[in-house]
């Protein structure tokens, strides 16, 4: 399972002003119907619009807005559509896409997590047994630390 950070969006972004987000699509993502899951967290653009007005208005955020993140906003409907083409042409039922809606931090972590879980529960992972010679060994250590 994979959880998309910030630089991949960034990067993604790109390509789709560029056009370039089929490209993409069909490099990266069509491999990764194969064999993982993907989790991304989706931010609305009234939620993004809050947020930014927020790191303006918090000394401690400042650093994190600038006028590049007004100009991309102008290009939300292109990425919404390139968004959806992606889930849909590489969503598959052994490795689907879990989006989250972050609009709300604390329930989407809740989200996250409960995904995470389930997917870790779904492996069935259990301690190796071990082998006769390896339990002979174990017992030899035992009688060592026993003296």
């Amino acid at each position: 399972m994979k959880i998309h950070p910030k630089d991949f969006r960034v990067r993604a972004g790109e390509e789709i002003k560029l056009k370039q987000w089929p490209t993409r699509v069909n490099r990266f993502y069509k491999s990764k119907e194969q064999y993982e899951n993907l989790l991304e967290e989706h931010l609305s653009k009234e939620e993004q619009r809050k947020r930014f007005l927020e790191r303006i208005d918090a000394p401690e955020k400042n650093w994190k807005i600038s006028l590049a993140d007004l100009e991309e906003r102008r290009f939300w409907k292109d990425y919404m559509k390139a968004y959806a083409a992606c889930l849909s042409a590489t969503s598959a039922p052994n490795a689907p896409w879990y989006v989250v809606p972050a609009d709300d931090k604390a329930n989407a972590r809740l989200i996250i997590s409960r995904v995470i879980l389930d997917t870790l529960k779904a492996l069935r992972l259990s301690y190796p047994e071990p082998g006769k010679a390896r339990r002979k060994e174990w017992q030899s250590i035992r009688r060592l630390l026993a003296k």
